[in-house]
């Protein structure tokens, strides 16, 4: 069977119906970047994969450096990558190597094979009488393969697993190995991964899996959904399995690989980051679901899980969210915006929300402006006029006049309070940069450009969202999306955790970026989250 998903460190790829292939998650080394083409095999590990097209010719892609990213000429018919070097399995059953041979995993016996396996520092194949051998060397015990015919082997980084003969298992190696009543019994028919982290398909096509160090089944990999399954990969973090019809389906850590979280139908989301964009902060985003009331929660990096936030239980008809605070415009008309501490209410009435650091500006029912809280550097906010539109950011907040034309106030070091000229339909501020809508559709962005989020593309949209920066102070770098009238997604800008690669084949109705992630309502009304922080489940 041909291994049609694929997992990097935080990146997925995945062949379509059409042969095509699909990568979406971090995209930092150009692993989420494929070749054109059609596949029939592709694997992946920390920052390449690699391929056989359909004429059995091979492709990599993603990290080079040595080596893995080049292969070798002939005809292939399996694939198999680990770290920094990749082999695979000749029509004639011949293994070839290539990438980092430091320990001799890429120097293969002249053995005929029918399957190749490999891990850090060393590679495995089957036999055709179904016995095992390895060549290379880790301090682990790999090469140490039991004696026996096997039905089919998996590795990870430093362990092993086989199907024996009987359907049962055994796994072997690991830094922390794993005791035989860890593993699931039963007749299996595939299998993923190693000691500490792996996944079997049962006779059945339900699946079993296990999960981290101390052999508990309770870690991200190791509850998997329900349902029968055709084939399963199973990364670091997170696992894929295609189903019988051929769906995808993930479960784990989401890096944009699993089901799109929060669970729920909903109608919009507003998506923010830590203080100045730094990652050790964590998210904060908040949803809209399909009956108005708010769903909203919040993830340390590096947490142990998320956690919900407290949110008011009215019935709202607009969210805005930045750093910790939320604002939203009730039925009624009145905001209330709200943290992990507070809660304040304005009279209002209101028709939009937008939620500062610290302060939240809105638009009164008669088309005027109205700001509140801490924002005493704050000056040249129009005093009179009519809007239908207000943006609120770090250090600046800009307003869409009912003519069309956009005034900013505020901090200007980096010309984020100094819009183009011209006519504008919809605006949105990230931390120093903004983006707005021009009544044909066309996107014009202004401020700090130094991951060229402020340099659109051509086309014609229907939503632009502008994002928080990546790093800490004024060095950081953004991002920029829009959603086109085909509810398709185009970012641009800073991609270096994959925010700006949105999933394949997903619709969305609205999208919110924020600073090394950005989230979407598909047409589902499901919320999908992309880039770093959404490799943590949200809840």
């Amino acid at each position: 069977m041909h291994a049609r998903v694929g997992i990097a460190f935080e990146s997925t790829c995945a062949i379509r119906a059409d042969g095509t292939l699909a990568c979406w998650g971090v995209n930092s080394n150009g692993e989420a970047t494929p070749p054109s083409g059609t596949f029939i095999e592709i694997a992946m590990d920390e920052h390449f994969g690699c391929g056989i097209r359909t004429d059995g010719s091979l492709s990599c892609w993603g990290d080079n450096q040595n080596g893995q990213s080049s292969p070798p000429a002939g005809t292939f018919i399996q694939i198999t990558v680990r770290s920094d070097h990749a082999c695979a399995l000749r029509t004639d059953g011949r293994a070839v190597c290539w990438g980092d041979n430091r320990a001799g995993q890429g120097a293969p016996p002249p053995d005929t094979f029918v399957q190749l396996a490999a891990a850090i520092g060393v590679t495995c194949g089957r036999r055709l009488d179904g016995t095992l051998t390895c060549w290379g060397t880790v301090e682990t015990g790999v090469p140490l393969v039991p004696a026996g015919k096997f039905q089919q082997i998996t590795m990870d980084d430093d362990s092993g697993c086989a199907i024996r003969t009987d359907g049962g298992l055994t796994c072997w190696g690991g830094l922390y190995g794993i005791k035989p009543a860890a593993l699931p019994t039963g007749v299996f028919v595939r299998v993923a991964g190693g000691t500490q982290t792996g996944c079997a398909i049962r006779s059945d096509g339900t699946l079993a899996c296990w999960d981290d160090n101390t052999n508990s089944t309770t870690g991200p990999v190791a509850n998997p959904p329900a349902g029968t399954f055709t084939e399963l990969v199973v990364g670091m973090d997170h696992s894929c399995g295609v189903t019988g019809d051929g769906t995808i389906v993930c479960w784990g850590l989401n890096s944009l690989d699993g089901n799109p979280p929060p669970y729920g139908t909903y109608t919009q989301i507003s998506a923010t980051g830590g203080g100045q964009a730094s990652l050790s902060e964590g998210i904060n985003a908040c949803a809209l679901r399909t009956d108005g009331t708010p769903s909203c929660w919040y993830h340390y990096y590096g947490g142990s899980s998320p956690r919900p936030m407290v949110a008011p239980s009215d019935v709202f008809t607009q969210l805005s969210t930045l750093r910790y605070q939320s604002c939203g415009v009730r039925g009624d008309g009145s905001v209330v915006c709200w943290d992990d501490q507070k809660e304040s209410t304005q009279p209002g009435p209101f028709s939009q929300v937008s939620a500062g650091f610290g302060y939240a500006c809105g638009v009164t029912a008669g088309s005027n402006l109205s700001c509140w809280g801490n924002y005493p550097w704050f000056t040249g906010m129009p005093s009179s006029g009519t809007f239908t539109e207000v943006g609120s950011a770090a250090g600046n907040a800009c307003a869409l006049g009912a003519g069309g034309t956009i005034t900013c106030w505020g901090d200007n070091t980096y010309k984020e309070s100094a819009p183009p000229a011209g006519s504008f339909a919809h605006l949105s501020l990230g931390d120093l940069h903004g983006c707005a809508l021009k009544p044909d559709g066309q996107v014009a962005c202004w401020g700090t450009n130094a991951a060229g989020e402020s340099t659109p593309p051509a086309g014609k949209f229907v939503q632009v969202t502008a994002g928080g920066r990546v790093g800490n102070g004024y060095t950081g770098k953004s991002h920029s999306c829009a959603l086109a009238a085909d509810s398709t997604v185009t970012c641009w800008g800073d991609n270096s955790y994959g925010q700006g690669t949105p999933p394949p084949d997903v619709r969305f109705v609205q999208i919110s970026a924020a600073d090394s992630y950005t989230c979407g309502v598909s047409d589902a009304q499901q919320v999908w989250c992309w880039g770093f922080y959404a490799r943590q489940p949200l809840w």
